[in-house]
C-alpha cells in the first residue's frame, strides 16, 4: 500500500521539482525486456526510474552496503530490488537478474554508483577491497 502511494507521489512531484528533458521515445521503456543505464550523480536518479518506467518488473540493482540501513532494506524489499556486491563477482545476484530478465523484466543499472558532495562524478576507485 505504501509503495503504491510512493509511486503516485513520484508521478505528481517529479515534474514539479525537476526540469526533465526527454530525448527519444519514452514509451520504449515500457516494452519488452531490456537494460536501462542511468548516470548516478545524485539520489534522485533512483526515483526517476519509477517516474519514467511504468512497470511492475523493474530489476533495480543496489549496492550491498545499503543493506545496513533498515529503511532502505525495507524499501528495497518492497520494490523487489537486488542487492549486489560491487567488489566481487556476485554470481547469486547475477543469477537472480538473469532469471528476471528472461521473464521479461527491465534491469536498471547506475554505473557511477558513488556520488560526490558537489554533484560531479566521483573520483575513480580501485576495484580491490582494502
Amino acid at each position: 500500500m505504501l509503495i503504491k502511494l510512493f509511486l503516485i507521489l513520484v508521478k505528481i512531484f517529479i515534474p514539479i521539482i525537476t526540469r526533465l528533458e526527454i530525448h527519444g521515445d519514452p514509451k520504449l521503456l515500457n516494452q519488452d525486456n531490456h537494460i536501462v543505464v542511468a548516470n548516478h550523480i545524485g539520489v534522485l536518479e533512483g526515483v526517476l526510474v519509477y517516474y519514467f518506467i511504468d512497470r511492475d518488473d523493474i530489476i533495480l540493482l543496489l549496492a550491498e552496503k545499503h543493506k545496513r540501513t533498515r529503511i532502505v532494506r525495507w524499501f528495497a524489499g518492497q520494490m523487489n530490488a537486488v542487492f549486489i556486491d560491487r567488489y566481487k563477482a556476485d554470481t547469486n545476484a547475477l543469477r537472480i537478474v538473469l532469471k528476471r530478465l528472461e521473464a521479461g523484466g527491465v534491469m536498471v543499472v547506475s554505473p557511477e554508483g558513488t556520488r560526490s558532495p558537489d554533484g560531479w562524478p566521483g573520483r575513480r576507485r580501485s576495484r580491490r577491497r582494502k
